[in-house]
């Protein structure tokens, strides 16, 4: 089995360098599609080295963030970047097991990290979890729906330690379906090389 949280470890004094204008794009994209107003409260699933946590907080003054992650290099450095935060905790967790109580956001976020979960049907049974009826959900990640897709799915699986599998927008709306959400939006775009798929879905 892969060691996707020990990859990135390895990954993240770098990963935002490396990823920066995929990662500008992509968050910008997420974050247009997180139709809120008011307090609410929101679980960023995968938040990495809390870029996407940084902007929200910008966005939504009134709102209240928690994230996880599975790396603690990613996550410490969250954890330097939003120190001080006092509308944000973060805790070092799987998508697959998240430590919360049952219905208690509004909103689950998950952006670019679909192709690491080990589990997908697990992480999606486990937000759909702690989200509040009528809650929604935010999952965006790259998709295997063109030929271009698949091979970049093959090639990163063979070579990155990371990258678990790309799922096909299919695949990605089924997860969330099997789970009880209704999809609300869906979305298929391109970021340069990446196909991208997004997908928000309501708690019934």
């Amino acid at each position: 089995m892969k060691d996707t949280p020990g990859a990135y470890n390895r990954l993240a004094d770098r990963y935002n360098r490396r990823w920066d204008s995929y990662l500008e794009e992509s968050l910008g994209r997420a974050l247009r599609l997180i139709e809120a107003r008011g307090p609410f409260s929101l679980l960023d699933v995968g938040c990495g080295t809390g870029l996407f946590l940084e902007r929200l907080l910008l966005k939504f003054p009134e709102a209240s963030f928690n994230g996880i992650d599975p790396s603690p290099g990613m996550l410490g450095k969250a954890q330097e970047k939003l120190s001080g935060q006092p509308r944000v905790r973060l805790k070092l967790a799987f998508a697959e097991a998240l430590p919360f109580e049952g219905a208690v956001f509004d909103w689950v976020v998950c952006v670019n990290d679909l192709h690491a979960f080990r589990s997908p049907k697990k992480a999606a049974h486990e937000m759909f979890r702690v989200l509040k009826p009528g809650g929604r959900i935010l999952l965006l990640d790259w998709c295997r729906d063109s030929w271009m897709g698949k091979i970049v799915n093959c090639f990163f699986a063979w070579l990155d330690p990371a990258h678990v599998w790309m799922y096909t927008t299919a695949e990605m709306k089924n997860f969330l379906a099997a789970q009880g959400f209704e999809i609300a939006r869906l979305e298929r775009f391109r970021l340069r090389l990446w196909e991208m798929a997004a997908l928000v879905g309501v708690k019934a």
